[in-house]
């Protein structure tokens, strides 16, 4: 049986904890015979320490370089191990990864930055939030893994604040082959399909609009709930509400307000405009039967949840439907950061803030969504509309509220609770079909 490739990993000691972090993402390709990782904390005391470099550096089949400022002033380090990995990079074709930890002169250093690293050098680790440091790390393993062996598709997610250096305004990069985080989901558009119409509105003023069928890659490896990426293929197209479902619109369905409950009054505003909250999963399901009564021509339900994740990156691979820049979440989302933390501890009237690219809007933030699907693992493989496990505990709801952080909003974030919850931070929007 053959050895598994050697993985050096470069570093200076004063980012040891870096290493550290690296090593925990890294150890399940090791523990599988993936790959055989290497750092000098593999030499022993007594060892010639650099003719054992010396020998990991000739042996390896790839390099993980964790770029600093204490790194790159290391003389040792740039003579010993970093200019014997470019020449084998160039020469070669060792597999260069370059993660850059902290501000540095990465950028002017030609030889080095030739090597486009997997994360963006104006964004390096310690700037970016835990979440996002653990994406690099896990780009990093899903990197050395599709190269070294040729199998499994990179998570997209886990390159969502990768940021190319010779593409500032992109918020995606790759190590390799160029994948951009936007894109028209995969689709073969039917004649009928091309024939229905973009947006339909119901008597009650609900409005709706086309998502058309296609196939997606669903969850992502930021959270094991969440994992594994699967394919998703939505096989039929389908309208959904272009808001979660008002006040309005629940008074004149149900010709109730739905129940308040004191603890979280100063959380809800009432208005036509505002989301109906305080709603559980079963108010839902009368609130459809109610509805349905009332319009012949129409079928209304929930979404599924892979219909409500598939609508709501709109063709993004990125952590949310607009991409990956964090710091543009305030223009598509009402969260803790412009809600909580400025004194408004409350859901906004809907469509307030941008819309994805099928014209939905607060599929991130403001209040949490209500899906179909009883709470579960996914199934690893392709699927064809899933419908979730057939019974459980919770139902799941989707999307994130304005109490909720950054994290919480990417578009395959899910929670789930039981279904008699009511709060003032869960509602719902509906799918529409036509009889």
């Amino acid at each position: 049986m053959s050895e598994p490739p050697k993985i050096f990993v470069s570093y200076s000691r004063r980012d040891r904890t870096w290493l550290e972090r690296l090593q925990v993402h890294l150890s399940p390709l090791e523990s599988d015979g993936v790959i055989d990782l290497w750092d000098d904390t593999e030499i022993k005391a007594g060892d010639d320490w650099e003719a054992e470099i010396e020998q990991a550096l000739a042996e390896a089949k790839a390099a993980v370089l964790l770029i600093s400022a204490d790194y790159l002033a290391s003389d040792f380090i740039r003579d010993r191990e970093l200019q014997p990995l470019l020449e084998a990079a160039k020469g070669e074709g060792l597999l260069i990864l370059s993660v850059i930890l902290s501000p540095s002169r990465f950028k002017r250093m030609k030889s080095l930055s030739a090597f486009q690293a997997v994360n963006n050098p104006d964004r390096p680790l310690i700037s970016l939030e835990r979440w996002e440091q653990e994406q690099v790390f896990d780009r990093v393993a899903e990197s050395i893994e599709k190269a070294l062996t040729g199998v499994g598709e990179p998570d997209p997610q886990s390159a969502q604040i990768l940021q190319s250096e010779s593409h500032p305004e992109a918020d995606v990069a790759v190590v390799s082959a160029p994948r951009q985080e936007q894109s028209t989901p995969h689709a073969d558009v039917s004649p009928a399909q091309a024939a229905l119409p973009q947006t339909c509105k119901n008597d009650l003023g609900m409005e709706f609009a086309l998502i058309p069928a296609g196939r997606f890659d669903m969850g992502s490896n930021v959270d094991r709930i969440e994992a594994p990426v699967h394919t998703v293929t939505i096989s039929e197209p389908f309208y959904l509400g272009v808001y979660v479902v008002t006040q309005e619109q629940w008074i004149k369905v149900m010709g109730t307000t739905p129940r308040l409950e004191p603890w979280g009054i100063d959380n809800v505003r009432e208005g036509k405009d505002y989301p109906a909250v305080y709603v559980s999963w079963r108010d839902v399901q009368a609130f459809i039967n109610k509805l349905n009564a009332r319009d012949e021509n129409s079928f209304y339900r929930l979404p599924s949840e892979a219909e409500w994740e598939y609508a709501c990156r709109a063709g993004s691979r990125g952590a949310y439907y607009f991409g990956s820049n964090m710091h543009k979440l305030k223009a598509y989302a009402w969260y803790n950061k412009n809600t909580w933390d400025v004194g408004e501890p409350y859901a906004h009237r809907v469509g307030q803030k941008k819309p994805n690219r099928f014209g939905l809007y607060d599929m991130h933030g403001n209040v949490w969504e209500w899906v179909e699907d009883w709470y579960g693992r996914y199934t690893r493989g392709a699927v064809t509309d899933p419908k979730g496990p057939e019974t459980g505990r919770s139902k799941v709801f989707r999307g994130g509220g304005f109490h909720s952080i950054a994290e919480e909003m990417r578009s395959a974030s899910r929670v789930g609770d039981h279904p008699d919850l009511r709060t003032y931070y869960v509602g719902f929007r509906l799918v529409k079909e036509d009889l």
